[in-house]
């Protein structure tokens, strides 16, 4: 009895550990969309209402349909005490431990560029930062579609193997 309990819980261990390794892709699509609203945000402050990077900044940590960039309430939270926009930017970014190294490069440009240039050359940047996440999301969407399925079925076949081997 107990070598079946014991095979049971290794079999949903290891199927759990296929499962959430998919799961961390198909989450790191979710952000890379979420970064490409964000994009889309802000471009449309600076283009209708001409916002400066505080105000960007805050505007950004309300939004509700943003809530899953963790990185944005820190940085209205700086923004506000005074810290100067780029500062608060890489620390809030450097502070989410979730980004990849590739996002947190682009991010870091991105928070660079706001505020530095004017209108025109901050709406032209942004366009190509988006244009740059929409290619980081298709590669990542397609690496989820073929990863994602291995991840998962290899995850459960070896725990089912490994469960049976110890049954």
């Amino acid at each position: 009895m107990i070598r079946v309990i014991g095979a049971g819980l290794i079999f949903l261990a290891v199927s759990g550990f296929g499962l959430s390794l998919s799961d961390r892709l198909k989450k790191r699509c979710e952000r890379l969309d979420a970064y490409i609203s964000m994009l889309v945000e802000i471009t449309s402050m600076i283009r209708w209402n001409e916002l400066t990077v505080k105000q960007i900044a805050e505007t950004l940590s309300e939004r509700k349909e943003l809530a899953g960039i963790c990185f944005l309430k820190p940085l209205s939270e700086l923004c506000e005490r005074g810290v100067p926009f780029p500062k608060a930017w890489k620390t809030s970014v450097d502070g989410d431990k979730s980004i990849t190294s590739e996002e947190k490069k682009l991010l870091y440009e991105i928070g660079a560029t706001l505020g530095s240039t004017d209108k025109q050359g901050q709406l032209s940047a942004m366009e190509l930062y988006r244009e740059r996440l929409e290619r980081m999301l298709s590669e990542q969407r397609e690496k989820y579609a073929v990863k994602g399925r291995m991840y998962r079925s290899l995850g459960i076949t070896a725990g089912a193997m490994i469960g049976i081997i110890m049954i």
